[in-house]
């Protein structure tokens, strides 16, 4: 079977179905029809019913079955966004393969990443994989300034030891953007091994990563770092300043939650007799309420 005749078989959307139909002969259906073909609202997109799973497993094997051209064919009909089957194949592919159908999927992919015009899909049918070859294969995309944001996000939705350890070994090697983003990835998934260059990452010149190394420190709860974080909460102004101190409060409110009471009440304490701003009365009482039940 031809991979044309395998698409052929998934079935149509309401709007392919209706465009079949007769044109109706009454002005105001007629009004209808238009209207539905070309929405102007938001959710009110064409309609697909998916195939039963047992033909939908039957497409799957089919496709398997072509080796690694015939995917290769499928995700060249990608670059085509007026036709919704090959993406929607593409995720049955995911989803449906054998560990070794998913295996062959995934180093396929990683050939295609680097010049398909339709990377955000492949990176996100790997991540629909969520296994530790896909997440090898991303992982190899994490310092590329174009495709790091979006294989950051993949990796972290997998969330595997595997991802955390390949997000861990990419940031000494990553600059910019792609550093910044996965500092935030690594506090999203609270990487306590991840402490120590994120600690040192707050003395670089990128304003934005220390701020954000600041807030994944706060997550992850290190409380090495509260010396620090208060120190640059303390010196900052403006904006600046609320931000770096929402870091602090963070990280009081993570190691009361680890069970590090002393050290979270010190941090509320400095807070409270720090914070004498009538703008910043806000985190005196979020310390003072914190302390209190401490006391409890």
């Amino acid at each position: 079977m031809t991979l044309s005749e395998i698409l052929k078989q998934l079935p149509e959307t309401d709007r392919e179905i209706q465009a079949k139909e007769p044109p109706p002969q009454n002005a105001e259906e007629q009004k209808r029809r238009r209207r539905d073909q070309y929405p102007d609202s938001w959710g009110s997109a064409s309609k697909f019913t998916g195939p039963d799973p047992a033909l939908a497993r039957k497409l799957v094997a089919e496709v398997f079955a072509g080796g690694r051209d015939r995917i290769v064919e499928l995700i060249a009909l990608l670059d085509s966004p007026a036709d919704y089957k090959p993406e929607y194949l593409l995720h049955c592919l995911a989803l449906l393969g054998t560990e070794k159908d998913q295996r062959l999927l995934a180093r396929t992919m990683s050939a295609q990443l680097g010049t398909s015009q339709a990377r955000p899909i492949l990176i996100r049918e790997l991540q629909s994989i969520g296994s530790d070859d896909a997440v090898k294969v991303l992982a190899k995309y994490l310092t590329d300034d174009k495709l790091c944001g979006d294989v950051s996000r993949a990796i972290t939705a997998i969330g595997s030891n595997a991802a955390i350890s390949e997000l861990r070994k990419a940031f000494p090697k990553s600059t910019g953007k792609c550093r910044v983003t996965i500092a935030q990835n690594l506090g999203v998934l609270r990487d306590m091994k991840s402490a120590d260059v994120l600690r040192n990452a707050l003395r670089e010149t990128d304003t934005d990563l220390r701020s954000v190394a600041g807030w994944a420190l706060a997550r992850i709860g290190d409380a090495q770092s509260a010396d620090a974080l208060i120190k640059a909460a303390d010196s900052a102004q403006g904006s600046a300043r609320a931000k770096a101190t929402g870091s602090v409060l963070l990280l009081a409110e993570t190691l009361a939650m680890q069970g590090k009471e002393t050290e979270a009440a010190r941090i509320y304490n400095h807070l409270l007799n720090t914070r004498t701003n009538p703008a910043e009365k806000y985190i005196r009482d979020a310390a003072a309420k914190h302390i209190t039940v401490f006391m409890l």
